[in-house]
């Protein structure tokens, strides 16, 4: 990769801050709407102007090394922006931000991700605000490496073909999180008939919510009987009943950066053996959910809502389905040793 020069094409993909997207939804009315929901505007303020003074701060480090970088919102960002001849492409503000421009990327255009406050979420940046010039001067003297980062293609067909890429997961179930999913899933020659709340697939980078708000629980086994068992025998009924155990099988492992890992979450009911549980999908295999759901069902790429601008929430109405793989697009990220 060559390093950055004075004549490289930058373009700077800047977060909106809460405030300015109330400001956008509610115009003119946005101080009553603030006051009536008791939002806390000094807040909103500091985190909008601590957002502005590192954008700030990175358009100057990067101006006086001869470079004038395009700056544009994430709200207006659209794939034909991200498709032009850029060298490097910087989200400024946090993972929504950093999302935002990944999902847009189709070629091997480096992506350079910049966490722009203490308040974002910035699980997938590398260089904050606090080390944005340290690592600008390294692009230019060429003292960076590009990491592959797998990503998840879903490909769903609900009277419309819809193509999509997902850097942390795709969920697919009932829009009403607490709604009960039917599917079938077909993988590896089998179909599946499941009933959850939900199939996730997610990728290494997304491992963390996998582990901690996906928890992969193993029914009632040979390994689990016995510890209950000692315990209702020493009097503790209780306690054996709360005891479930978490499948280290199903938890992302080093040297898995090149896969993808699927769960049925909360499978029907406990022993019933419908539905497959979790598995892993490798590049060439291919796993298809066939929606059973009258309403309600959906499939959810990188925890998107249908409230945000240009939502990544596509309705899977009975009988539609979603194709999902690993994509043969990584994202090229910019790391430093």
């Amino acid at each position: 990769m060559m390093p950055m020069n004075n004549n490289s094409r930058i373009l700077i993909i800047s977060k909106t801050t809460e405030l300015e997207a109330y400001e956008m939804i509610h115009g003119a009315t946005v101080e009553e709407y603030l006051e009536r929901t008791n939002k806390n505007i000094l807040d909103l303020e500091r985190r909008r102007d601590r957002h502005n003074e590192s954008l700030e701060m990175i358009r100057d480090a990067f101006e006086s090394r001869g470079v004038r970088p395009a700056v544009f919102r994430n709200q207006s960002i659209t794939k034909r922006d991200l498709q032009q001849d850029w060298d490097f492409i910087i989200p400024v503000g946090g993972d929504g931000t950093y999302m935002d421009a990944a999902r847009y990327i189709l070629d091997d255009t480096p992506l350079f991700g910049i966490k722009s406050n203490p308040y974002s979420a910035g699980g997938h940046y590398n260089t904050h605000f606090s080390n944005a010039e340290e690592h600008i001067a390294r692009l230019f003297s060429g003292d960076f490496s590009l990491e592959q980062r797998t990503r998840i293609e879903g490909r769903v067909k609900n009277g419309y073909n819809i193509v999509d890429l997902a850097l942390n997961e795709i969920m697919v179930g009932d829009k009403n999180t607490a709604g009960f999913a039917k599917a079938d899933i077909h993988i590896n020659g089998e179909v599946y008939r499941t009933g959850s709340s939900g199939v996730v697939v997610a990728t290494y980078k997304g491992s963390t919510g996998w582990a901690y708000k996906i928890p992969i629980i193993e029914a009632d086994n040979e390994r689990l009987n016995p510890i209950k068992e000692a315990l209702r025998t020493a009097g503790l009924e209780d306690e054996a009943n709360k005891i479930r155990i978490v499948s280290e099988d199903a938890e992302f492992k080093d040297g898995e950066e090149n896969i993808i890992r699927y769960k049925v979450r909360e499978t029907g009911h406990e022993g019933s053996g419908i539905g497959h549980d979790y598995g892993i999908l490798k590049p060439g295999e291919e796993m298809t959910i066939v929606s059973k759901m009258f309403s309600g069902g959906s499939a959810i790429f990188d925890g998107n809502k249908e409230t945000m601008s240009r939502h990544r929430v596509y309705d899977l109405p009975l009988s539609s389905e979603i194709k999902i793989r690993i994509s043969d697009k990584p994202l090229y990220v910019v790391q430093f040793d």
